[in-house]
């Protein structure tokens, strides 16, 4: 048997078990995860495969019509299967939906989640299917030999007979349960009650707020509709429109497995940014590292008071199946940096005067209009014309205080090109 991963085994070997307690004529595929089931007078298939490394996908698959009656005539009973009739055919369907295979066959068939797959959902899908299958063969004839097939299979179903519609049932706010009156009592909850043998005077007196009117329709809701009721019981015929007096007890109803499925302990908040544990303002996150870090869970219930202990396996339990949705801290190592001195260049020391770099004392100025002396308000024309004019070099100095001898030596030196 080829399995892609270990969730994909585990859902196999679950779905084998669900569908052995459904059908005992059960077939299975040598190597390939993938088995045949007998429902009514219906063939189907139930391929399991991997959905990512968690999960896996359920795909049932019956064979409506072979590929030489799509859009030709196959017969005195069997009209031509034309796309157009079967489409609309398929826009009736809510739980399944008609497709072509590789080959041309016409085939119907639905998917269902393995991880949210219960018995009861498992019956629902095969008998999605079924139908379908039927409404088929009712649009596009059958032969005398299927025909009488799909009798058995539709007594197999067993269709519910018209009733009275209902008016106390209904989803609750968040389309979780089925909900009677809106009161938080579930269905599931009264028919697990019935189940246990409780007669109807004592179910009234556990649930104060219902009435004898509640019960009944409870009665009617699991008998129509099975799939939608997670706890199955054995349900007694619907009773007539004039009430009987009768002075013997109601019978007990008798308790069928699987047991009613408890509702999920954890899941996203109202913003979604983390799993919570019931609603409540406590992540999984925050708990499961301080499991992690040693506290024992009579710590934890004693630290949280509203938590229970079933809510502890469960943070174990959603740790384990999705370790990515544990956020853990991001540990970073600490970088040690050395402080590296590093020592002054040595000075060079000028030994003799011969050594040192004088600027030059005349250049032209940062307009390049003139020449300057030492970079001075001075230029070299100024100097050399008084000069001119006979000055000696103590009244040019005494002129022109900023000035030194060496200036004085310079200019007289000096022999550059005009600007």
């Amino acid at each position: 048997m080829n399995f892609k991963t270990a969730a994909h085994q585990t859902f196999f070997e679950r779905v084998q078990a669900q569908a052995m307690e459904l059908n005992t004529n059960l077939g299975r595929h040598p190597e390939e995860p993938s088995l045949l089931v007998t429902f009514g007078s219906v063939q189907l298939h139930i391929d399991v495969d991997a959905w990512g490394p968690l999960d896996a996908k359920i795909q049932i698959v019956a064979l409506a019509a072979p590929a030489g009656r799509v859009g030709s005539s196959a017969g005195a009973e069997q009209k031509p299967v034309d796309l157009e009739t079967l489409l609309k055919l398929n826009a009736k369907l809510s739980f399944a939906s008609f497709s072509l295979d590789e080959w041309g066959n016409v085939r119907v068939a639905t998917e269902l989640l393995a991880s949210a797959c219960t018995r009861d959902v498992l019956l629902a899908g095969l008998s999605a299917v079924g139908r379908a299958k039927a409404a088929f063969d009712e649009a596009f004839g059958a032969s005398s030999e299927s025909e009488a097939k799909k009798l058995v299979h539709t007594a197999a179903l067993g269709d519910p007979p018209p009733s009275r519609p209902m008016t106390r049932i209904a989803l609750d706010n968040f389309d979780i349960y089925y909900c009677i009156r809106g009161l938080p009592i579930s269905v599931n909850e009264v028919v697990q009650a019935f189940a246990e043998g409780l007669t109807d005077a004592q179910v009234l007196a556990k649930y104060e707020e219902l009435v004898a009117e509640d019960l009944d329709e409870v009665r009617r809701f699991a008998s129509q509709f099975p799939e939608k009721v997670q706890q199955g019981f054995e349900v007694k015929a619907e009773e007539p429109e004039e009430p009987v007096e009768t002075a013997t007890p109601p019978t007990p109803m008798r308790a069928v497995k699987p047991p009613v499925a408890p509702k999920p302990r954890i899941w996203l908040d109202e913003m979604g940014l983390y799993y919570s544990i019931r609603g409540l303002p406590i992540s999984s996150t925050e708990l499961f590292l301080k499991m992690e870090s040693g506290m024992s869970d009579a710590q934890l219930l004693a630290e949280y008071s509203q938590l229970e202990a079933e809510d502890l396996d469960a943070v174990r339990e959603f740790a384990a199946a999705y370790p990515e949705r544990i956020e853990r801290p991001v540990v970073r190592e600490e970088v040690v940096v050395k402080k590296v001195v590093i020592p002054p260049a040595p000075r060079r020391v000028l030994e003799t005067p011969a050594e040192r770099v004088e600027p030059p004392r005349i250049a032209a100025d940062e307009m390049g209009l003139y020449y300057s002396i030492r970079g001075l308000t001075i230029s070299v024309e100024l100097v050399r014309s008084k000069m001119d004019e006979g000055l000696d070099d103590d009244a040019l100095l005494a002129a022109f205080p900023d000035l030194e001898r060496a200036d004085l030596d310079a200019v007289r030196a000096f022999d550059g090109p005009p600007l």
